[in-house]
């Protein structure tokens, strides 16, 4: 601070400019913060006191301190300026001020260098208040026509800032104005529907949460019916977007058909639900939602079915839902009380993924069918050799019916990292200081 008066001093002496912050100096930012929040708290007692201030003020003292507040707060002459245009029903020029200032806004991208504590964030402050303006003054039908641009500038913004989400939060703090514009607006119920599906479908970074609340909303069947009536017709003419690749395409058809699925379920439809199913999943590689439902219906045959194909045609760019199908398999196998099965797949569910967790799970499982002093042996025996369990002598569990998890070159043996894991959670001290050593 010191050296920083003395140059300002030499400055002037030399008849030098002095240079200025930038508007969006973090710095600027929490000195604000600091001088308005510490300095001068607004509390309820200040609130009341203010408003007996306002009540018993005179017409000419309040227009005469509105007037001096205009001169020092722009933003408050701006307030009362949108205010004026919608009261004379000028609407449209407030929205078109907006609109521009939605595509302004993506200009500037947000960036962070969290090193140096500098940075700079879009302030969409100011857009919210506008939308809130027109909200209250009923012009919900207007906002709700806002709503596709800022979520495609928005959007477009996030792509371009170099940030931790920053960016991306401000857009979203939008998004609960949007819907409650939706469900203010003249649309009649199946439009509201489609045009949330419709938003929420082009959001690639979750800003729209509000407006997935409003679809998992009760709504009537009729309405969904409609919906998925039309979104059955997107489907079957589903175009990805252009360059995209397999998982990209795939991704975009498996969200436009799970709102498909959706809709069917509140229009209670569900005869269409398996069907349709059964047809996606080769289309898109989303065979959990086809098991899920296969499971809930009971048809565990042939939920494992087609589990075994999902299996056969995940690649490695999948391998996230072949965990998972694997693990519909094991819930069947609960489901059925077919303990010993349940105990064999964990095993191979541990060699894929070693863990303590897993480890305990091993535990759990084999011992519901007495087999656990072999079954641990064999899986330290696994960790600190690569031994896989199922090829020693009488091996006490059965075979799973899935492909047998081979070793991964990638670990090297012994796991270290897991056998002191292991020792600790058995309170073996002799082991964990033999790994140690």
């Amino acid at each position: 601070a010191v050296a920083l008066v003395i140059d300002y001093q030499k400055r002037v002496r030399k008849k030098q400019r002095i240079p200025q912050a930038a508007a969006e100096d973090i710095r600027l930012r929490l000195l604000g913060e600091d001088c308005e929040e510490e300095m001068f708290p607004i509390t309820e007692d200040v609130q009341r006191d203010i408003e007996r201030f306002l009540t018993g003020a005179t017409k000419t003292e309040l227009v005469a301190l509105v007037r001096q507040l205009n001169v020092q707060f722009p933003q408050v002459a701006r307030a009362l300026y949108d205010r004026q245009q919608l009261a004379s029903g000028n609407a449209d020029a407030l929205v078109a001020r907006l609109r521009e200032e939605i595509f302004a806004i993506a200009d500037r991208p947000g960036w962070q260098n969290y090193w140096n504590k500098e940075g700079f964030t879009p302030d969409f402050s100011a857009i919210r208040r506008k939308i809130a303006t027109l909200l209250e003054a009923g012009h919900a039908d207007a906002v709700l026509s806002l709503g596709r641009d800022l979520v495609a500038t928005g959007t477009e913004l996030i792509e371009t800032s170099d940030d931790h989400g920053e960016t991306a939060g401000e857009v979203a703090s939008c998004m609960p104005l949007i819907a409650m514009a939706l469900e203010k607006s003249s649309l009649d119920a199946a439009d509201k529907l489609d045009w949330a599906v419709e938003v929420e479908r082009a959001d690639d970074y979750e800003i729209c949460e509000p407006l997935v609340e409003f679809l998992n909303q009760r709504h009537p069947r009729s309405a969904w019916s409609t919906v998925a009536d039309r979104l059955l017709v997107c489907l079957e003419n589903f175009k990805a977007t252009r360059g995209a690749d397999t998982f990209t395409r795939s991704f975009e058809r498996g969200r436009l058909s799970g709102w498909v699925l959706h809709a069917l379920e509140g229009a209670g439809r569900r005869e269409e639900i398996i069907p349709l199913c059964e047809t996606e999943a080769r289309k898109t590689g989303r065979y959990d939602r086809l098991v899920d439902r296969l499971i809930e219906a009971r048809r565990y045959r042939d939920a494992e079915r087609w589990i075994h194909e999902g299996l056969k045609t995940t690649d490695d760019q999948w391998q996230g839902r072949a965990f998972g199908l694997r693990d519909k398999l094991l819930e069947i196998r609960r489901r059925e009380k077919n303990w010993p099965a349940v105990a064999a797949i964990l095993v191979e569910k541990f060699i894929r993924r070693p863990s303590l967790q897993g480890f305990t799970e091993c535990q759990k499982g084999s011992g519901k069918v007495k087999a656990w002093p072999e079954v641990r042996r064999s899986l330290l025996d696994y960790l600190e050799n690569g031994k896989l369990p199922w090829v020693r002598n009488r091996w006490p569990l059965p075979e799973t019916g899935l492909e047998k998890p081979e070793i991964d070159p990638r670990r090297p043996h012994p796991m270290l990292r897991y056998l002191i894991a292991i020792a600790i959670e058995e309170k073996k001290p002799a082991g964990v200081l033999k790994w140690y050593d």
